[in-house]
């Protein structure tokens, strides 16, 4: 699970900050993901950067790129998912990805190894990945105390990593597009600080799943918004996390986004209407990825999302990257780096994750070794945008514009056809009991029950109108086979 710090922002602290901030809404209005009344002839022109530079080189191998679509995931690392890669022989850049060649071990506490294991497929452990247990993993660089903060009887499954058997659709991506190998959480701890810095490209100090405050800092949101770069925040939860974990700006009525249900997706991505950026979050009670939850249907949902891009107008020039927030606890062998950031403690980063950067114009079967974190987003949006600087931490991170290929965005053509991974096959019984299973993200569900939430803030479905609504349409696109 996430952590389970206790929220210490009150209803009182959540209404005031509506009322403070609510005579600035009109500041804003009609740029960004609203209306169009200061945008009418779309984003402005971006500077263009020095010939020869390598911020010009950057600009050029994006230039190409119209339509960024991100999606976050749950709670594991790059070992746990991506680090069979190298013992896989089918995988084409098995010879070049830094992964796992089987002799990896971490010491138990009766004083024995425990080795890297292949992974059946079905999680039960949910390993400790809090601010505290993280940097006791790190254990100074050594990365060998992921056994010692989950001992017990199920310990080796944080030890345990996936094949092709056990995620067909992730390993099918990686084979076509390309892998990130020195993808690095934003930070040592959970999921919500990790979100915040994709956000906002800080956590503002907050190491556990607690809200940004009265006074939070400044969004891509709106730095997207100041250019009118068009923008939307997709979700399939109940209530989107955004809202939730920003409410002095939800429910202000001031901010530059308002968030939309995944339904919406699949439709502007049918009708041609995608944003030029958007981030999806997925079903944290179901398709997110988060053990115990099924990683089957965390590959349906994006089989999904990558099969309406790629049907849509948007493909040709788009990017589709998919990436998840904190390593869940799970081994990683690679020591995270420093990089800049005005909080001491926040510069140590946190251990890699899977990270998969799609689109026609990457590089195809490919492993890019360029260090990134989650703010290597924002930095993409500077340089393909112009959006401007959210702080030291994106000043300092690299851009994507490595994975692209540039032989590929010479010869990609919109009559192209396109190579999809087969369907994800699913259980029915998984199917039948998808929206029973426990949020991973209990004190989201808490803190919207107990404050409320803007209309057009949640989706007002149930649990399982909202699943079913996405089976089918997952089906339709051809994403997801049912068996059984």
């Amino acid at each position: 699970m996430s952590g389970s710090s206790k929220t210490r922002f009150t209803r009182r602290e959540v209404l005031k900050a509506g009322l403070a901030l609510g005579t600035a809404a009109a500041a804003i209005e009609g740029c960004g993901s609203g209306g169009n009344n200061r945008c009418p002839a779309g984003p402005a022109p971006v500077p263009s950067a020095p010939d020869g530079s390598p911020a010009a080189a950057a600009q050029a191998a994006l230039a190409g790129i119209d339509t960024v679509v991100v999606v976050m995931l749950e709670n594991r690392s790059f070992d746990h998912l991506f680090g069979g890669l190298r013992l896989d022989p089918g995988y084409p850049g098995a010879k070049q990805i830094d992964g796992l060649d089987g002799s990896e071990s971490n010491p138990d506490p009766a004083g024995g190894r425990v080795a890297v294991n292949v992974a059946s497929g079905v999680s039960t452990l949910d390993p400790k990945h809090d601010w505290a247990s993280s940097h006791s993993a790190f254990d100074g660089g050594s990365n060998d105390g992921f056994i010692q903060v989950n001992a017990g009887a199920n310990q080796a499954e944080a030890m345990s990593y996936h094949t092709r058997e056990t995620a067909p659709l992730l390993f099918g991506l990686a084979d076509q597009y390309t892998v990130c190998d020195r993808w690095f959480a934003s930070v040592m701890g959970p999921t919500w600080p990790n979100r915040f810095y994709l956000h906002a490209a800080t956590s503002a100090g907050r190491k556990s799943n607690l809200p940004m405050g009265l006074d939070p800092p400044p969004t891509i949101w709106q730095r997207l918004a100041d250019r009118c770069v068009p923008a939307k925040n997709y979700y399939a939860n109940g209530v989107p996390w955004y809202s939730v974990t920003f409410p002095a700006n939800s429910l202000s009525g001031n901010d530059a986004l308002t968030p939309e249900t995944i339904d919406h997706f699949f439709t502007d991505a049918e009708r041609g209407e995608l944003p030029s950026f958007s981030i999806i979050d997925p079903d944290f009670g179901v398709t997110d990825g988060h053990p115990p939850h099924d990683l089957g249907l965390c590959e349906a949902f994006l089989a999904s999302v990558h099969r309406a891009l790629a049907a849509s107008r948007h493909w040709p020039r788009a990017l589709l990257v998919i990436v998840f927030d904190e390593h869940g606890g799970f081994f990683d062998h690679v020591p995270p780096p420093t990089v800049p950031d005005p909080l001491p403690e926040f510069q140590r980063i946190g251990f890699r994750v899977p990270a998969l950067v799609i689109g026609p114009s990457v590089r195809k079967g490919a492993v890019v070794s360029t260090p990134f974190d989650h703010v290597s987003i924002l930095a993409t949006l500077a340089t393909r945008f112009g959006v401007a600087s959210l702080g030291p931490r994106m000043d300092a991170a690299a851009d994507l514009s490595s994975c692209i290929d540039p032989a590929a965005v010479a010869t990609v053509s919109p009559s192209a056809s396109i190579a999809l991974p087969p369907p994800v096959e699913i259980h029915a019984s998984v199917i039948r009991d998808a929206h029973r299973r426990p949020t991973s993200q209990p004190e989201l569900h808490a803190l919207a029950a107990a404050h409320g939430l803007p209309r057009g803030h949640f989706d007002p479905r149930a649990p399982h109108e909202r699943v079913r609504a996405w089976l089918r349409r997952a089906q339709e696109l051809e994403a997801l086979r049912v068996v059984g």
